[in-house]
């Protein structure tokens, strides 16, 4: 890891300075890291100097197994199917349409609640993000959007 190599440089290079460091990893990486960064880093050293870069705990990705992966995997192929016809997808539609696919599932509202967190983690674990329109954007028809395009 970069922060934990930046911490044995600093070490091994007693008169080396902030910014010394981030030119050498700079150059070194084809990176552009900043002085302050480079200064945070080296005030926690003793931590990223302890750290084991073999054990688990430094992975930066977790899996978290889904409670119903079933639901997940319609709900997913629901959302790319939407998408693939250029359908606008809020937050409350997918909340609605994972409930519709719930009670075909008969998975009850006690095992399982569609509430802020499960729909941002639905999201992450999709990739999507949310997108705001401005101006022009924002004024368009959305019912008449496809029938316009066609009259162009």
């Amino acid at each position: 890891m970069l922060w934990h190599e930046i911490c044995i440089y600093s070490n091994d290079n007693n008169t080396a300075t902030s910014t010394d460091i981030a030119s050498y990893f700079n150059n070194k990486y084809s990176i552009n890291i900043d002085r302050s960064t480079v200064s945070k880093i080296l005030s926690m050293k003793d931590r990223w100097i302890d750290l084991n870069l073999e054990s688990q705990e430094t992975s930066v990705v977790r899996h978290c197994n889904v409670k119903f992966p079933f639901l997940e995997k319609v709900m997913t192929c629901w959302v790319e199917q939407m998408m693939g016809c250029g359908i606008i997808l809020t937050e409350l539609l997918i909340k609605e349409k994972a409930q519709e696919f719930a009670q075909l599932l008969e998975i009850s509202e006690e095992e399982l609640s569609f509430s802020n967190g499960w729909i941002s983690r639905f999201k992450m674990h999709n990739h999507l993000c949310s997108f705001r329109f401005h101006g022009e954007a924002n004024s368009a028809p959305l019912e008449t959007l496809s029938e316009e395009c066609n009259k162009l």
